[in-house]
Formats: C-alpha cells, structure tokens, sequence
C-alpha cells in the first residue's frame, strides 16, 4: 500500500445512495483527495435475468491534505472559516458535472454522496497503469503510437469543454491506460465548471496546475475571462510533447524567455508538422494558440498523413552549382547545407550572351560615371566627323557614302545605348536580378515574374482562410533580403535600430518611417521603390512560379529558413544567413517582420487579380514572423497587424517597368 498518511483502514464501509462500498487499499493521494479501490455488489442485467456480483470501482474521497485530519473515519478540518466547507463544495458540484459526461475515455463516475464529515465519490477503476508509468517503461513512443493516445484524449477534452468544464490538469499521470491501450482521462481534482457565460460556477480559484503542463495565465486566471479552454490545449500540446520525447516538458516562463525547445523533439525524430502542431499548441501567448481541442485534432490528423519525416526528408532545394556548399550549425543544432548570399554582384561567366557594351556600362557605371558627359561629347563628336567627311566625299559613289552613314549611325547608337545605361541608377545580370548601390552600400532586387497561386491558409486559424485564387498580372522586383541598417543608414543618416550592426536587419520602424525611407531612397535613385503588395510578398514567399510546395519559405524545416523563437533567437540575426527560398529570397520566414503596403482586413472570398487590399484601415499587414515568433507561424500564409517594435523592418519591392 502507498506510504498514505490518514487514509481509511482497510475493511471500511461507505454507503453511498445507490451502493455499499468496502476500501480495499488506497491508491494515491493529491492535494484534495484521497483515491482508493473498493469493491461493491451491482446488478447486472442480461437475457437470462438479473443477478448480483462483486466489482471493483474507485472511490475519491475529499480529503485537503494540509488542513484535514482524521478520527476513526470522521474528517476534520484545521482550516479556519468556511474554507474547507467551500472546497467540499467545490467537489461535489465537480461530482455531479463529472456524472453526467458519457464518454469512452472519460473515467465514469458511477455516484456521489456525503459521510464521515467529507464527500466523496464512486467511479470506475480502470485496470492498467497510468500513461505516466508506461512512459516510464518504454521512454518514448512512435509518433503513431503518440498520436492515437493523443486523439482519445482530445476527444474527451472536447466532452468536457462541450459540457462548460475544464480539466486544468492534463498530464500523462492522469491518463490511465485500459488493457486494450485504450486512453481514459481521470483525477479531476483542479477541473472547473463554467456557466453559458464563460464564468466559473464556484468562486474558488483554478490552481496553477503542474509546472511543465501549465501555461503562465493559468495561475493568473481571471473571473469573467471566459471559457479559458486554451489552457487544456496547453496541458494537451505538453502531453504530447512527453509521449514523444521522454522528457519532462519545459515550464511555460522557459517556454516564453528560451523558446519553444524543437530541436528535442527533432532529435527523437519527430515530423516537422507534429512539432509545428505542438509548438502552437504550447505558446506562452493563449491568443496565438490553436483555439480549441478541435484544431489541435485536425492539424494532427491531416499532418499525419501527409507529414514529411525529418530523417527521410529528401526534397530540400539544390545548391547552384557555381557557388560553394557550406555547412552551418544553427541553434536548434541542426546541419543544414546552404549556398550563402553574395555581397557583392558577381561577374556572369556568360558574357557571349550579353550586348557587347553592358560589361563596359557596368564598369563605368560602378567606378566613374562621371564619365558619362566626356563619352556623350565624344559621341557627338564621331558622328559629326562622319557627317563632314560624308560631304567631304560627296562625289564617292552613293553605296560607299550610304555604307559608312551606316556604320556612323550603328557607332551613335551604342554610344547612346551606353549612356543610356550608365544613367541607370542600377546593374542587371543575366537572370534580370537588379543590383542598387546607395552612397556605397549595394543591395539586389530579385525579378519576380507574373503568376497565379492559391493565397491563405487550409489548416490554421490564423486569420488567413479563406484560401483563394490571387493573379498578379506584372512582373515585379523585391528585395533579396529585408533593408539592413547599412542601407537605412546611407539613405537616412540615423539608425533606430535596438541591436545595432551595418548587416542586421533595420528594425523598431513604423510604416510611416518606411514611408520616409522609401522617398529618400527614390530621390536619391530615381526610381519607384514601394513597399510590397500582401499578395506580391505571399507569392515570392512561397517561391513564385518556382515554388516546390514547402511548408514555410524554402523548407519544410523552419529552423533551416528563418531566425525565430524556436531555433533559440532572443535578437536579430545577420541577413541571408539561412538557405533562401526558390527565388532566392532570404529571411522570408523569421528575423523581422516584413510591412506590406496593405491596410489589415479579412480575406474576400472569390478569385483576385493584383489585390492591394482595403482603401482604409486601423493598421497596415506585417508578413513573415521575427525572432521573437514561434517557427510555426513563420509559414508564407501567417499575417499581423504592424506595431513599432523592436523586431519589425522592411523588404523594398519595385515595379518591373520602373
């Protein structure tokens, strides 16, 4: 028998309204109760009549284990006022509630009754051990395994918050497993009973729960906050988490000041979907959570049969064969091989390709534009030369005269064409890629050409449903990676940036100083840079016409595309340090969040052509997460509202005409 301080001896009677109940041993004790095994005579109803026989149930017995006592088998109480008379209370009202959910994995509570001073009341015992103890034996399970168990007990979950309850203490010790393996929820010792308003029907608080199973709220938990069901989706993303790893989960302040602690769950080779699944379900912020039980379920049963595994997971994008591959260790300590970003435009091997006079614009037009005065003068020059030497020669014969005009006419329109490109504020290379330099700070814009895709989000509610189909008609430019602070600094002379360095990302930026930005750098260039539409910056996220279907921007592992809470970020990281997209785009997902030219709305259902959102709004859309996100709500579909913060920038877009 369990070392039980105080419990009912052995032999003891408990006559309930139904039932006679006789305590064979206790099981366990908690801190508002005592459980035992009892057994008890029941009628049993069949085809050939009614007869009696002996089973065995559970007894709960209310029991506050640092105020009750015990005399023979009278509870007292040490507890001054009506605390203990609250609590009991308490318990019964949570007896009746419990009584009357139906369920095949809900333990079933067969009475309940008062005597010897407390309540208590009867349930079936399920034999098994709990899910606790079978972790124990095994370590871990298969993710199949995992997700079975997992299901049942969402499915109950569902019951109770269907039935205005919640658990408020979920954890695999609360979990028995039948002998078929079959998941019962019990000990519902913190659950809490809510009316149709959302308001708790006693006024006794929640309990903090179990570190490591509870999110932060729940020990802060506020009358009139509604059905706090986010709090069971808590406890639920944390069960899973030690069913698939072994491991005691972290505490939700770890959770909020470390990050989210994926690379655990990768190294016992979990699927990158059923992280991401988990991870949203243990965010510290209850808004960005999945919202009930039910998404939860969904999300892991759509995951689960199209999941990508880590360890066969052979679809990652191909490093450019002219670059070198090199391996980098990020911090969720995972080996990724990336072709890294070029700082400076490269020469195109190519050059047969290309008008004979573009490798001379791009020189003169990088080193000495000043130049370009002289070779106009020259140009004119030349051609007036032929004009005179043309009348000169005037008694040449006509097919000679009209050869060499010709020619001289040929000789002006390459002198122009250079000119004309050297006026260009810009070098291109044979991909179309734009390359700007800005008072000796160079950055690249990438072509992006027209196409059609699906715009939003299946699966999550993150406010991006409904999904619908987008064209954008024109080809446009976008940054190849977000504004560094280098380039704000050139433009702006100041740098608002919290962490400061001349490659992180400019952030601490609202939209109107994007706006300011953005006019400094046109006047200083001559173009017509903008900020990008929410559809163009979608369409290039998700690798424009050459998306391969990844799950976030350029992989199905976040961790390998963007600087997010979950890879360990506390602060901004260098720009194009993670594998870029199929354009080429880095820090698509991660790092800053990215403003978009859109004011915020919900989706319009229907198909769009080169939608630039509402004319109005309260704020405008910031796309693509940031160090401080979680990795799963870094995907191409994930949309906010901007706010000037410490880990919000930019991404430069442009016309392709411009």
């Amino acid at each position: 028998m369990p070392d039980i301080m105080n419990s009912l001896p052995q032999g003891t009677i408990l006559q309930g309204p139904k039932n006679r109940y006789q305590i064979q041993k206790a099981l366990g004790q908690g801190t508002f109760g005592i459980t035992y095994l009892a057994s008890t005579e029941m009628q049993v109803v069949g085809q050939m009549g009614s007869f009696s026989t002996k089973v065995q149930v559970a007894v709960k017995e209310f029991f506050m284990r640092d105020f009750s006592g015990r005399e023979g088998t009278e509870v007292t109480s040490s507890s001054q006022g009506s605390y203990f008379t609250d609590y009991k209370k308490k318990f019964l009202r949570e007896a009746e509630n419990l009584a009357k959910l139906q369920h095949p994995h809900i333990v079933k509570v067969l009475e309940y009754f008062e005597a010897n001073g407390t309540a208590y009341y009867a349930m079936e015992y399920v034999e098994g051990g709990s899910l606790e103890i079978y972790l124990e034996k095994k370590g871990t399970l298969k993710e199949s395994e995992a997700l079975l168990i997992a299901r049942q007990i969402g499915d109950a979950l569902e019951a109770m918050h269907a039935h205005q309850m919640l658990h408020l203490d979920l954890k695999p010790a609360n979990v028995m497993l039948r002998s078929t393996g079959e998941a019962v929820l019990i000990d519902f010792g913190l659950s809490k009973q809510f009316d149709k308003q959302g308001a708790p029907e006693s006024s006794t608080s929640i309990g903090g729960g179990t570190p490591g199973y509870a999110p932060i709220e729940q020990a802060n938990y506020q009358r009139g906050d509604g059905l706090p069901v986010t709090m069971d989706v808590y406890a639920f993303g944390a069960t899973i988490y030690k069913m698939l790893t072994g491991e005691r989960p972290p505490e939700a302040s770890e959770v909020l000041n470390d990050g989210f602690p994926a690379f655990v769950l990768e190294k016992h080779g979990v699927s990158t979907s059923t992280i991401a699944v988990i991870e949203k379900a243990m965010t510290p912020m209850r808004k960005k959570r999945f919202q009930s039980v039910r998404e939860v379920l969904e999300a892991l049963t759509l995951y689960e049969k199209q999941a990508v595994r880590n360890e066969t997971e052979q679809d990652a994008p191909i490093a450019n064969s002219e670059s070198a591959s090199i391996a980098v260790t990020d911090a969720a300590s995972e080996e990724t091989t990336y072709t890294p970003r070029q700082t400076s435009p490269s020469r195109t091997r190519q050059q047969s390709s290309q008008p004979f006079w573009k490798p001379i614009a791009s020189f003169v037009s990088k080193n000495t534009r000043w130049l370009l005065g002289f070779l106009l003068l020259t140009a004119i020059a030349a051609v007036a030369v032929m004009v005179i030497n043309l009348s000169m020669h005037s008694c040449s014969s006509s097919t000679k005269s009209d050869a060499v005009f010709a020619d001289s006419i040929a000789v002006a329109d390459s002198l122009s064409t250079i000119a004309a490109e050297m006026q260009k504020p810009y070098t291109e290379d044979s991909l179309g890629n734009r390359t700007f330099q800005v008072n000796g700070v160079s950055f690249k814009m990438i072509r992006v050409e027209a196409g059609t895709f699906d715009m939003g989000e299946k699966v999550y509610d993150i406010d991006a449903k409904p999904v619908h189909k987008v064209t954008l008609t024109d080809d446009f430019y976008i940054g190849e990676t977000e504004v560094t602070q280098a380039l704000w600094q050139a433009v702006m002379g100041s740098n608002p940036s919290h962490f400061k360095g001349e490659d992180l990302p400019v952030e601490t930026i609202s939209w109107d100083d994007c706006q300011d930005f953005i006019q400094k750098l046109n006047d200083l260039t001559g173009s017509s840079f903008i900020l990008p539409s929410e559809a163009q910056w979608e369409f290039a996220a998700r690798g424009g016409n050459k998306s391969k279907g990844y799950q976030y921007c350029g992989s199905n592992k976040h961790t390998e595309v963007g600087w997010t809470q979950s890879t360990g970020s506390t602060k901004t990281h260098p720009v194009g340090t993670k594998i870029p997209n199929e354009l080429g785009l880095y820090d698509m997902g991660g790092n800053v969040y990215e403003l978009c030219l859109d004011w915020y709305a919900h989706y319009p259902s229907g198909t769009q052509t080169n939608p630039t959102g509402p004319v109005q709004g309260e704020s405008h859309v910031a796309r693509g997460g940031s160090y401080l996100e979680l990795g799963f709500l870094t995907m191409p579909s994930c949309r906010y509202t901007h706010a000037k913060y410490r880990d919000q920038g930019l991404r430069l877009a442009l016309p392709a005409n411009d």
